[in-house]
């Protein structure tokens, strides 16, 4: 088999590229690929990672992992794209070339996430995703794609609902499940649902800074996943508990009704019950409460602080109106 220029022979560990086809505003781009290859080439574990330049907790997960990948001990194989879009990675942002176009109107930003399965004479994001498409993702027998979004938010296993096997197999305490043909027809997870590829999205919190938390959750879903497709042999380890969302459950969003100091009383990820008391809002004048923010819901705190564009500064100083947490209803797995 041959991917990019690897050979992928038996037994083996090789670093190689795979390269976009032609230039697109003078620019071709190699992405780096790590292969290990056990006796058979299949199955194929496809595991990507860094779409978004600032979400790089995947990219330590995979060099680990291939550190540790013994292919004598190994069936099958796995491919890493470790740096899928290393264009934005070395901007310190998450889109290339600008990644302004996320909140403000008509400034041209290019999602890689959102442009699947690319274009062989597209821009060099398009480009660059079609040759990871077609020589790499639609060969696989099951694919995870590692994102980080803000360390205000937990730490998340998502999946089509025809994967919630797979979303429990990895073994994060909370999994997500989602319609993916529902979502925009370029979002990478309906690509892979419609190409009937078995496929996970990881959130890896925080952004632009290693985690050994969410590195250690990265780590330990891999190996899951590789024992439950019979990749390599161990016990999976899961949780005492595990619980998961819907899409069709709306989160319950609490916002500031006043600008000042918000003081959290509970941590992302903790379970609570409706009435448990959030958070509290404190004047900037007085520094009385003017404010308590209660669960409407037993759920999970799925996110706190001030939510804000991905590159602003976060801060427990708010504005009326601003967006404080979120709570969103659980089911055990």
């Amino acid at each position: 088999m041959e991917i990019g220029n690897i050979t992928v022979d038996k037994l083996v560990k090789k670093r190689g590229f795979i390269e976009t086809s032609g230039y697109s505003s003078g620019l071709k781009v190699q992405i780096p690929m790590l292969v290990a290859s056990g006796n058979s080439n299949s199955p194929l574990l496809v595991v990507i990672a860094n779409q978004h330049g600032r979400e790089i907790n995947g990219i330590e997960v995979i060099r680990r992992i291939f550190e540790e990948l013994n292919p004598k001990k190994m069936k099958g194989t796995v491919v890493f794209i470790p740096i899928a879009n290393p264009l934005a990675v070395r901007l310190h942002q998450q889109d290339f070339p600008s990644e302004v176009g996320r909140w403000v109107k008509n400034v041209p930003t290019i999602n890689m996430a959102r442009v699947w399965p690319g274009k062989a004479n597209g821009n060099i994001i398009e480009r660059m995703v079609y040759v990871i498409f077609n020589q790499v993702i639609k060969k696989s027998d099951c694919v995870i794609d590692l994102h980080g979004w803000s360390d205000m938010t937990i730490p998340l296993v998502m999946s089509d609902k025809r994967c919630k096997k797979l979303a429990k197999v990895f073994g994060h305490r909370i999994f997500h499940l989602r319609d993916s043909k529902r979502r925009e027809k370029s979002h990478f997870a309906t690509i892979c649902s419609n190409n009937e590829i078995p496929s996970l999205t990881v959130e890896l919190p925080p952004q632009n800074r290693l985690s050994e938390e969410s590195i250690g959750i990265g780590l330990r879903g891999i190996k899951n996943i590789m024992c439950h497709m019979g990749m390599i042999k161990g016990e999976i380890e899961l949780p005492e508990e595990q619980f998961y969302t819907t899409a069709e459950t709306k989160g319950h969003i609490l916002r500031a009704e006043h600008e000042g100091l918000f003081v959290p009383l509970k941590e992302k990820g903790e379970l609570v019950k409706r009435g448990d008391r959030l958070g509290i809002i404190c004047s900037l004048e007085t520094l009385d409460v003017i404010q308590k923010i209660n669960s409407p819901i037993d759920g999970i705190l799925f996110n706190k602080m001030i939510m804000r564009f991905e590159a602003c500064p976060e801060s427990n100083i708010v504005s009326e109106g601003e967006n404080l947490c979120m709570v969103k209803k659980i089911y055990r797995a």
